[in-house]
């Protein structure tokens, strides 16, 4: 996965503002404080902004960091999988799933799916025989 902005996109930012219905003024004034002279322009003349000013932005915007990049796949077509990095331990499938494409990945699930569907009805299977092998022997009744 790749970005399509590697800085700040003044565009991007207006859009954002936008959609929280708040003014390019009063973002510069709780961005910088009430008193700045500072204003919108200061992203286009320097948009490469430090990490506190990306995370003072988005505390305002109340917007995690990478809606303000805007993500784009560099593999062509296959789409990214974009998680929290949970990891996923399987038996059935021992492949690293962070390096496949999405519809490999969602394949090993059904086939650990599968694994464990046919695991829990051969259990049942053996269940059913110790509870008629019981019925069997007399330790149970019919009644």
């Amino acid at each position: 996965m790749g970005y399509i902005y590697n800085t700040l996109n003044i565009d991007r930012l207006r859009y954002l503002l936008k959609l929280k219905g708040m003014t390019e003024r009063d973002f510069c004034k709780r961005l910088w404080g009430a008193e700045t002279h500072r204003n919108f322009k200061y992203f286009a003349i320097k948009p490469d902004v430090k990490c506190s000013t990306l995370v003072r932005i988005c505390s305002i915007l109340n917007i995690p960091i990478d809606s303000l990049f805007t993500a784009t796949d560099i593999n062509g077509n296959i789409p990214s999988v974009v998680g929290n990095d949970n990891i996923v331990n399987s038996s059935v499938v021992g492949t690293d799933y962070r390096t496949v494409s999405e519809n490999e990945a969602l394949k090993m699930v059904i086939k650990e799916k599968d694994a464990r569907i046919e695991d829990l009805k051969k259990i049942n299977e053996q269940l059913s025989e110790r509870i008629n092998t019981l019925f069997k022997i007399g330790r149970f009744s019919d009644n």
